[in-house]
């Protein structure tokens, strides 16, 4: 396990923060990394969980409001290759309504098969 803060140098807020996953043999199988305001609210978050041998497996990515209200959400699934095989984006207010969901699911060679759009 391996975790990285950053700090502000007056008020001692994290701003950014990394954390990683290791097995045994040195593979990385979870990392984490988060961008906070100075009050320490999280403003992003990128989530990426690996196999064994490396390969992307699951990412989120986030961003948020300076209140801490989802704005945006980012969710791929990858295969063991690589490739994308499924990709939902929202959107949401600062409030947290969804307003926009995007769901994409793709081939293994990475052109669309299907897309859903949902605006409310």
């Amino acid at each position: 396990c391996c975790v990285l803060y950053v700090y502000t140098p007056v008020g001692g807020s994290v701003v950014l923060c990394i954390i990683c996953v290791y097995t045994s043999r040195g593979s990385v199988v979870l990392c984490t990394v988060c961008v906070y305001t100075s009050g320490g609210s999280v403003v992003l978050c990128i989530i990426c969980v690996y196999t064994s041998r490396g390969s992307v497996m699951l990412c989120t990515v986030c961003v948020y409001t300076s209140g801490g209200s989802v704005v945006l959400c980012i969710i791929c699934v990858y295969t063991s290759r690589g490739s994308v095989v499924l990709c939902t984006v929202c959107v949401c207010t600062s409030g947290g309504s969804v307003v926009l969901c995007t769901v994409c699911v793709y081939t293994s060679g990475g052109s669309v098969v299907l897309c859903i759009i949902c605006v409310y």
